[in-house]
Parts: structure tokens; C-alpha cells; sequence
């Protein structure tokens, strides 16, 4: 596994076979609802609720099937809706995000997806800035991500480190994951 860091403090700058970790370093706050327009769409991203949650999940199915992302139980998703940011378009779920919270120095960019009709749209990007803002109000100065999306998040302002770098990922997650001893 490859790692990658973010510098927290510093604001985001777009620039234009393993699964990298992404570690971003954070500060100030996130807005609750951005409005992203896209070939005149009016995408909007904002918080996750309730009744969001088969949306998530039915965002992040096709990711899991191809082991893209680890699938996490429609119960986890519903305990953890809190994490999510989500972005709709006609108020149909096209995209999620979330904040795992580690340790208190550690966040996680976790389940990140895109359906693929409404690839190429920004609205990943914008995703993984909401994230970033929810981890700068609480005030984690760190922010990773096990990822096989290395450009995407280096224009998001990650950098790549190893694994070793983030031995709590590792003891928290990584030991139950069932890619543990064949991580790619």
C-alpha cells in the first residue's frame, strides 16, 4: 500500500495495482449545502440523512462488486450517516463521501463514489473538500485515504506515504479487513 499526505493547513488547489494511503493535514470549517453546477445541472452536495441511506448504498454497490470499495452493512451506513456528505441531482443520490474519525489526530476519507453517469461532473472533488472541511471544524490536523485513485487525490492536494505511516489505520481497520493479507 502506498500512502499519501495532505498539508491540513493549507487551502485546496486543483491542479489538473496499489491502493495508496492519502493523509491531508486540515484547518477552519465546511458549509453545510454547496451548490455545484455542472452543464447548467443544479447538483446540489449536503449533508447525509435517514432516509439517504439505501441512495449511499446503492451509489457504492457497483464499487463494492468490483472490490473497488469494502462493503460496509446497510446497518453500518445507517450508524454512520452522520459521516456522509451526499450529492443529488433531481433529488436522486448520484454521489457520497465520509469522515471516519481514527484518533483524535486522524480522519479517513472513506467511501467515496461517483455513479458513473455523473462522472466527470466535480463532483468527487467536491465531495472530498466537504470531507476535508468537516475534519478542519473539528480541528484533526490529518486526513488519509486508501485509495487506487492516486491523481485524483494528488490534484485534491494529497501525497503519497506508506503505509507504515499511519499505524492506527492500520490497527483499526486494516486488521479486520477481509483484503488484510493480499492488500492491493
Amino acid at each position: 500500500v502506498i500512502g499519501f499526505t495532505r498539508n491540513a493547513l493549507a487551502p485546496f488547489h486543483a491542479t489538473s495495482a496499489s491502493r495508496p494511503v492519502i493523509i491531508n493535514r486540515l484547518t477552519a470549517s465546511a458549509p453545510a449545502v454547496i451548490h455545484v453546477n455542472s452543464d447548467a445541472s443544479p447538483w446540489v452536495l449536503r449533508r447525509a440523512r435517514i432516509d439517504d441511506v439505501p441512495g449511499i448504498a446503492a451509489v457504492m454497490a457497483d464499487y463494492v462488486a468490483q472490490g473497488v470499495l469494502l462493503p460496509r452493512p446497510v446497518s453500518e451506513l445507517f450508524q454512520c450517516v452522520r459521516e456522509f456528505w451526499v450529492a443529488e441531482l433531481n433529488d436522486e443520490i448520484v454521489a457520497t463521501a465520509a469522515l471516519r474519525l481514527l484518533w483524535r489526530d486522524l480522519g479517513e476519507v472513506r467511501s467515496l463514489a461517483v455513479r458513473p453517469d455523473a462522472h466527470g461532473q466535480g463532483l468527487g472533488a467536491a465531495l472530498v473538500e466537504a470531507v476535508v472541511g468537516d475534519a478542519r471544524a473539528l480541528g484533526l490536523p490529518r486526513i488519509i485515504a486508501l485509495t487506487r485513485e492516486v491523481a485524483f487525490f494528488e490534484r485534491s492536494g494529497f501525497r503519497v506515504e506508506s503505509r507504515e505511516s499511519i499505524p492506527r489505520k492500520v490497527w483499526t481497520d486494516c486488521v479486520r479487513c477481509p483484503k488484510r493479507h493480499a492488500c492491493d
